[in-house]
């Protein structure tokens, strides 16, 4: 039965959050990137999401945030707001037309196309609460943030659909979330800027990375996650590594409405062919023989044949099953 079910797209979402710090001295500041659904599962074709950073340390940080591909957001509010100070941190915006890098590590242009640049900077970070790990559980984590969140330009929920009809599978898809494409996850730089910014660029060492769809009800199940999630009530991802998380869901109780009416489809099924196939032998029948019988008791009431008591007996079992499907469905519903 699952097979008659289709499975929605798990392929790669086409976008990126990444954080890069100017020049190519590593800061010690730790940072936190964060993405996650403002609507619980990140349901349309243009979702809202929200991009944050949080940093804690005790040394100036400077950073810029770039956002590529679908992962770009329209409608984009930033809290603070964007192109403002206060006592703790600054932020600009730049919507950059095409970026261009060369990783001097591996000597490979890196083309970004189309890039949203948050520059942001925070003169004195609060003090972390415990030193970087890169080992789960990873400790606790306070800093002081930045949050960038507007409408997405691809989904990340996909599901199968046909006409007013949806399966009960669903798929999320992610942006990548702390690297570029094309760069492997321990190449933090050099990044050499070719068109679009200026200057060197590296990533950022003590880092970790968040992504939250949202809490699981009680009829979700997940059938398939990349990488394993974090918690078993929620859909959500935590690393020290960059990410791009997918995963495939299922609604039990859509599922067994799935199957309800997949079996009811097969009887109607097999009685529609078997009406048609009454109808098609009562057509093929020979007329000679109607025409004899007419002969032999002209004034006699024609007896119904046998075709007229398969139409009725089939019409009869198609009301069955259809009634038998909707107290089934009315059931489940309950």
């Amino acid at each position: 039965m699952d097979g008659v079910i289709s499975q929605p797209s798990t392929s790669s979402f086409r976008g990126f959050v990444a954080l890069l710090q100017p020049g190519v001295t590593a800061s010690k500041d730790q940072v936190k990137l964060m993405a996650y659904a403002l609507v619980p599962g990140g349901p349309g074709t243009n979702p809202w999401l929200s991009y944050s950073v949080a940093v804690c340390g005790s040394q100036p940080f400077q950073g810029t945030l770039l956002i590529g591909g679908d992962a770009r957001l329209s409608n984009l509010r930033g809290v603070p707001a964007l192109g403002t100070r206060t006592t703790t941190s600054q932020s600009s915006f730049q919507d950059i037309p095409d970026v261009k890098l060369l990783d001097e590590s591996t000597g490979n242009a890196l083309d970004l196309g189309p890039v949203q640049a948050i520059q942001i900077t925070m003169p004195s970070p609060v003090k972390c609460l415990s030193p970087f790990s890169d080992q789960q559980p990873f400790p606790s984590f306070e800093g002081q943030g930045q949050e960038i969140s507007g409408e997405a330009a691809a989904p990340v929920q996909r599901a199968w659909r046909m006409a007013w009809w949806s399966g009960p599978r669903a798929s999320q898809s992610w942006p990548l979330i702390g690297s570029i494409p094309g760069v492997s996850d321990q190449d933090l730089g050099v990044f050499r800027a070719l068109g679009g910014l200026r200057g060197a660029w590296t990533r950022f060492i003590p880092q970790y990375f968040d992504v939250s769809v949202g809490s699981l009800n009680s009829s979700t199940s997940v059938d398939e996650a990349r990488p394993q999630t974090a918690s078993d009530t929620d859909l959500f991802w935590e690393s020290a590594q960059p990410i791009q998380p997918v995963a495939v869901v299922t609604d039990t109780t859509a599922m067994n409405k799935w199957q309800n009416w997949l079996v009811a489809a097969g009887i109607l099924l097999g009685v529609g062919g078997s009406l048609l196939a009454s109808l098609l032998y009562a057509w093929a029948h020979p007329s000679r023989e109607r025409s004899q019988n007419e002969q032999q008791s002209p004034r006699s009431p024609a007896a119904p044949g046998r075709s007229t008591y398969y139409k009725h007996a089939n019409v009869v079992t198609v009301l069955v099953v259809l009634v038998w499907a909707i107290r089934r469905g009315k059931r489940h519903r309950e």
